[in-house]
């Protein structure tokens, strides 16, 4: 079956978060059909947002859920992607002719780039792309899921019109295979420096006898604020539960950064001497 036939209307998701969690009700609302995978072993709050909020049917094995789907959504750390997509009742077990498969991932970029070359090679005719999934947060993009992806400009830009009908999502296409997940590195690393520099500019205040609340109140106005000091100073403050859960998907974020910025550092230091030399 190709995505002509009624698979054009069915998308799949493997994996889950909140962000997927309102794409799929953003898709269900368009009229596709949503269906899902996720790993038991996964948080169980994403599968009931995505049941709840998607109207997703749930699916025993990423087989299933991508059965004659002519796009999917696929959101997995590095640990276990090759099995994801291989194994006995994989990704590639259940895919149609000219299916799209938007993947965002911890992988390496070189490592991600073997993953296309390897699902080019055991499933002809599947086409993959490399995505940045995000909420805006400007005035013009606030609140809406931005999708960002980067590939083989054709297969891109076909994908594209499965998000041109859907409510508050802004879909780009930037880009060679792997650049999306460049761009995710530069956000995740910005954003630990930004906490960072937060928590040490807080710490040193209260340190020099300045009262946290005061701090907050005036630096959250001036030039030396971010998006980070402003939503996660208070969560100290209050000592928030939740700020666990960001402390460690900031964690993780930090370790991949730095795994991947290793690929990068000879070229960046190339690129450095040529500017420096007379």
């Amino acid at each position: 079956m190709s995505p002509s036939s009624s698979a054009a209307k069915t998308v799949a998701f493997v994996g889950a978060d909140g962000l997927s969690a309102a794409l799929a009700a953003s898709f269900a609302r368009s009229g596709a059909i949503v269906r899902f995978y996720i790993d038991r072993k996964a948080d169980g709050s994403a599968a009931t947002a995505l049941a709840e909020q998607g109207g997703g049917v749930r699916c025993v094995s990423p087989a299933e859920a991508t059965r004659d789907s002519a796009l999917v959504v696929v959101l997995s750390d590095a640990d276990g992607v090759d099995e994801l997509f291989f194994g006995a009742q994989g990704i590639v077990q259940g895919l149609c002719k000219e299916a799209i498969v938007l993947i965002r991932s911890t992988l390496v970029p070189s490592h991600l780039e073997k993953l296309g070359q390897k699902l080019a090679d055991e499933k002809k005719g599947i086409f993959l792309l490399d995505a940045y999934i995000f909420s805006g947060l400007s005035d013009e993009l606030k609140q809406n899921i931005v999708v960002v992806a980067s590939g083989r400009k054709d297969v891109a830009e076909r994908a594209g019109q499965f998000f041109s009908d859907l409510d508050k999502t802004n879909y780009f296409v930037e880009g060679e295979f792997g650049c999306s997940s460049k761009i995710r590195l530069v956000n995740d690393l910005l954003e630990s420096i930004h906490f960072v520099a937060s928590t040490e500019a807080m710490f040193i205040g209260v340190r020099a006898g300045i009262h946290p609340s005061i701090i907050y109140d005036i630096i959250s106005n001036a030039a030396g604020s971010s998006r980070i000091f402003v939503e996660v100073v208070p969560k100290f403050l209050s000592e928030d539960p939740l700020i666990i859960d960001f402390l460690k998907s900031l964690k993780k974020h930090a370790v991949t950064c730095t795994f991947i910025a290793t690929e990068f550092v000879w070229t960046m230091n190339e690129g450095i001497l040529c500017v420096l030399e007379p």
